[in-house]
């Protein structure tokens, strides 16, 4: 964040200042367990909490806060009816007025969003210095506290851009006003809300509101629901289909990274990964299309993918005690499990395939049917053993025992974790995976397989 003062900041909210005009901030937080130097503390105020509650706490702590109600406090107060909309104007302003912010690229999708985030910046970085969205603050306060951690000299910002409901990424898609905008997929994530793949698909074209008119969207060529659609800007199609834009081809999988052929016109580059599976594959094309818009060299491009690491608990591969482990346990959709299940097929292994299985959550009527799927594939994809937790799972342990599976259902984690100390084996190798809310970590933990 650039050094502003409270009076700037004052005007750009429209609020009204208590104290004096001159003090400087140099950064912002909206968690007052969390104060960096210099701080601007914004107050916001949620169902459950009020950050107006930590301004007297907060005295000789912090430069200056932004709150909804005033308190006498010794540094320089702003008072404004909403401060979330004062939040959101200042990044708005913060954006706008930095002139040697080039290259913004926003993305959203069902699936893979972050790790593709997380590609497309180890790719500009080789090139240009480059901030991106931290953790999961890809929401409607997240997106403003990412627009204002750009420095005086950062050239491109990565965004991620989540939603739950209509209307999120539109309004976050205007803020930004990207150069480039990516969906990653369609998948059925938030369906309990959006009623549909076809609403789902809809709320994610949101991203396109804020391109500028000169600027690129891409997206997976194989999406079916985003085939057919005409745009008044740049598209460009990345897949595992010969005659898309870019696309990947001789594929080969191992334990620890893929390599594969990036096709692009006439041009082939090989490529390395040090994660795996085919929905990696697809993440890092996205980078790479990036990368070639803004001309990073080939090598830079390869360097870049080369030195991506997953982050969070998503797709964490790992040996403990002779056990392969696979912590992907941030999230889980039916796309998602279905592809780290295929990957899990295609690992090679001297011991058993297990997957944990757990809940896939915000799928309301739909989730009898995608629980039931998830079932089938274990079974298709040739599981040892399965090991499922949760009400929802209980389909996916129903339907894949009735396939021939080996599958123990459990009530709690306790129990699961006690089943795979007494008989994992030496070179098995085992996948975790449920949603978020699950907290299949402590699963990990408990049965002495943490990293």
């Amino acid at each position: 964040m650039t050094s502003l003062t409270s009076g700037q900041i004052c005007k750009i909210v429209g609020g009204q200042l208590y104290g004096k005009s001159d003090v400087r901030a140099k950064t912002l937080s909206t968690d007052s367990r969390k104060i960096g130097e210099d701080a601007l503390f914004v107050a916001l105020k949620g169902e459950k909490f009020d950050g107006a509650d930590y301004l007297l706490s907060l005295d000789n702590k912090i430069s200056m806060a932004i709150s909804h109600r005033y308190e006498e406090v010794s540094y320089p107060l702003i008072v404004v009816e909403d401060t979330l909309s004062a939040l959101t104007k200042l990044s708005s302003y913060y954006l706008k007025n930095n002139t040697n912010l080039s290259i913004k690229v926003a993305l959203t999708g069902s699936v893979g969003k972050t790790t593709t985030k997380e590609m497309v910046y180890s790719v500009l970085n080789t090139t240009y210095k480059t901030k991106r969205t931290i953790g999961n603050y890809n929401n409607h306060i997240g997106v403003p506290i990412t627009l204002m951690s750009v420095d005086e000299d950062s050239e491109a910002l990565v965004c991620e851009m989540g939603m739950s409901h209509k209307g999120e990424i539109e309004h976050l898609s205007s803020l930004f006003e990207s150069d480039v905008a990516i969906i990653t997929n369609i998948g059925h994530s938030h369906i309990e809300n959006l009623g549909s793949r076809e609403n789902i698909r809809d709320a994610k074209l949101e991203i396109t509101k804020g391109i500028k008119k000169d600027g690129t969207l891409i997206v997976n060529g194989e999406e079916e629901l985003l085939k057919d659609l005409n745009f008044d800007f740049n598209v460009m199609r990345v897949g595992l289909t010969k005659g898309l834009d870019i696309w990947a081809s001789d594929v080969k999988m191992y334990e620890d990274g893929v390599e594969y052929i990036a096709n692009i016109a006439e041009k082939k580059i090989p490529i390395k990964l040090s994660s795996t599976g085919e929905h990696n594959v697809i993440n890092s094309l996205f980078a790479i299309a990036v990368g070639r818009l803004y001309n990073v060299s080939e090598e830079n491009i390869k360097k870049g993918l080369m030195n991506y690491k997953s982050v969070g608990f998503r797709q964490d591969i790992y040996f403990k005690n002779n056990i392969k482990v696979i912590a992907d346990c941030y999230n889980a959709g039916l796309e998602s499990m279905t592809a780290s299940l295929q990957m899990l097929k295609k690992l090679e292994t001297k011991g058993s395939r297990i997957a944990v299985l757990g809940d896939m959550l915000e799928l309301g009527t739909f989730s009898k049917e995608a629980h039931t799927r998830v079932g089938k594939t274990v079974s298709e994809c040739k599981i040892d053993i399965l090991l499922t937790l949760g009400e929802n799972a209980q389909y996916i342990h129903t339907v894949a025992k009735k396939e021939g599976v080996l599958a123990y259902h459990f009530d709690t984690k306790d129990s699961l974790a006690t089943y795979l100390k007494n008989n994992l084996k030496d070179f098995d190798t085992v996948l975790f995976k449920a949603s978020r809310s699950m907290k299949f970590e402590e699963i990990i933990s408990l049965a002495g397989l943490e990293k």
